[in-house]
């Protein structure tokens, strides 16, 4: 492993901050991944950021480890404090949550995205993340949620596993807000092919 000061002072020289959150959760994965059997994954809010390109803007990193670690003594090396649930580094400006729960997906769909060789970070996927957003905004009514669920389906169309979508969708009966919105997407999708 590369030394961890070094990355460490990296991460703390780029100025932008989406790219020092995922530096920090590619150092942190690579700790853990080397003791302990587990990853954390990147969801909510920080896994549409990423699918976004940044585009959509959240204040900290959610996680969620697929099997329990104590991520304390992880935390404290990379010099960050513990405040409830969440964890913050004054040096890095990078929050850092650890929300309770399991993954809400596939283990089988997380994306994979290395931040420097050998130092991935892992992503829900983004069928799972398009799920989470249109149970949101049925359970809620949203608006944000649906614009993103929009989004996401819109940007990825043709990488998204619909089958999947629709399978899980339907056990979670909200396949008629998928298959509506898969719609929607399919209209400007082809609306946007008449322009060109």
């Amino acid at each position: 492993m590369r030394n961890i000061e070094y990355l460490y002072e990296a991460t703390k020289a780029t100025d932008d901050l989406f790219e020092r959150r995922l530096m920090v959760v590619a150092i942190l994965t690579k700790m853990i991944e080397e003791e302990h059997d587990t990853v954390p994954v990147i969801v909510g809010g920080s896994a549409v950021a990423i699918y976004s390109q940044g585009l959509y803007a959240t204040n900290d990193t959610d996680l969620i480890l697929l099997s329990y670690v104590d991520v304390q003594p992880y935390m404290t090396k990379l010099n960050f404090n513990k405040f409830g649930k969440d964890y913050y580094n004054n040096d890095l400006d990078v929050l850092v949550e650890f929300p309770s729960g399991h993954l809400a997906g596939s283990p089988e769909k997380i994306t994979i995205h290395d931040v420097w060789e050998n130092y991935p970070v892992y992503i829900l996927g983004v069928e799972d993340l398009i799920l989470d957003r249109v149970n949101s905004h049925v359970s809620t009514n949203d608006t944000g949620s649906k614009e993103w669920a929009l989004r996401l389906m819109g940007a990825l169309y043709d990488s998204i596993d619909w089958s999947y979508i629709h399978k899980v969708a339907h056990e979670q009966e909200v396949l008629q807000t998928i298959e509506k919105f898969q719609r929607t997407v399919k209209r400007y999708r082809r609306n946007l092919d008449k322009l060109f």
